[in-house]
């Protein structure tokens, strides 16, 4: 049966709304990690990227599972091959947006005498300037994630389902 393009529009819309909402969720698990691995290790450049990367490996393994059941609503097996896709994906993103880290933390001049000019003084003790540029590298990886994750990773099974549907 032939999908329309309306159709196929629908469900692109949704997926995509889907995937933001799981995009808050794994975002929130990744900087949670990351603020309790800033408290943990020392504050230095080294560490904020080190911290990051443990954060972002923690939000790739919730995100291929919510992904795949909910966003994508992939039935497929759960195979290596997918997951190693998944995680690719996510490496590419991942190098991205650390690139970016690494431009804020090197070249854009925040500093947390900065921070302390414009953030309510109760967030101060949260948000340093490693954490600032942390949150502000993220947004970075969401186009690399959604396209891979659609056209790449999880390929075929929403054509499938609206095909079905109808």
């Amino acid at each position: 049966m032939i999908t329309s393009k309306k159709t196929k529009g629908r469900t692109l819309v949704l997926q995509i709304g889907k995937f933001l909402v799981v995009g808050l969720l794994n975002t929130g698990i990744t900087m949670l990690v990351i603020w309790l691995l800033n408290r943990a290790l020392p504050s230095s450049d080294f560490w904020a990227q080190i911290a990051y990367a443990i954060g972002y490996a923690a939000g790739v393994v919730f995100s291929y599972f919510t992904n795949k059941a909910w966003t994508f609503q992939s039935k497929s097996k759960r195979t290596a091959r997918e997951f190693l896709l998944f995680v690719l994906v996510n490496l590419a993103s991942w190098g991205v947006s650390q690139g970016v880290l690494y431009l804020l933390l090197t070249y854009a001049g925040v500093t947390d005498a900065w921070i302390a000019t414009w953030c309510p003084a109760f967030l101060l003790g949260i948000l340093t300037r490693e954490y600032l540029c942390q949150i502000l590298a993220m947004p970075s990886a969401l186009v690399i994630n959604f396209v891979g994750s659609r056209w790449l990773v999880f390929r075929g099974s929403a054509e499938g389902r609206v095909q079905s549907a109808e």
